[in-house]
């Protein structure tokens, strides 16, 4: 009975420990295993069980880094795929869809313009395409200031853009309309110099 006593003892005592580290070394690694890659063992004792739970740690840091990496380039892309590059705006693909889920409510007046620069082909001509750039994101910033929250600005391609305004009126249109035009009222500044633009609203 005092031998077997003695064996639990010792049993508590030193290995007791052991085996608390082990379950807790193996009960993160299953958790990682399930995708829950911010656990850590945090054992740090100079052992092979401490050996094994920094390799671990390490794992689930570079498997934590891979999947933030991912999950960045997987929004880059997404981005990407809805945006245009040069103004950041929306484009011509996500434009064409929501005019098209809108096309589904007859019930409902949606206003549709299409917005084509004037004199923006001079500026091209003359003074390059660089400076055509700085006009269209200098065009860009103005329209979004101008679009109202509810509505959807887009690059439509080039020189063109769409604001579509959903369960909006024709005499609502007319009125936004004259604020799109004072937008322009003002000469567009860019490296080249200041250059008159005006633009079309159909």
């Amino acid at each position: 009975a005092i031998s077997l006593l003695l064996i639990l003892a010792g049993y508590t005592i030193c290995l007791g420990p052991v085996a608390h580290r082990l379950k807790k070394t193996a009960h993160a690694a299953r958790k990682i295993m399930n995708g829950d890659l911010t656990v850590r063992v945090c054992d740090y004792a100079n052992d092979e069980i401490g050996n094994m739970a920094r390799t671990i740690d390490s794992l689930a840091l570079q498997l934590e880094q891979d999947h933030r990496k991912r999950v960045r380039i997987e929004n880059q892309l997404r981005h990407q795929a809805t945006h245009d590059e040069l103004t950041g705006l929306l484009n011509r693909k996500y434009a064409n869809k929501l005019i098209e889920e809108l096309n589904n409510e007859p019930a409902k007046t949606h206003t549709v313009m299409f917005l084509d620069l004037n004199g923006f082909k001079d500026v091209n001509d003359f003074y390059g395409h660089a400076a055509g750039d700085e006009v269209l994101m200098t065009v860009a910033e103005r329209l979004v200031r101008a679009t109202p929250s509810n509505g959807t600005l887009a690059r439509w391609g080039g020189d063109e853009f769409v604001i579509v305004l959903p369960d909006t009126d024709k005499n609502s249109a007319e009125i936004f309309a004259s604020t799109v035009h004072a937008e322009f009222e003002t000469p567009i500044s860019t490296s080249e110099g200041n250059h008159e633009i005006s633009t079309s609203i159909g």
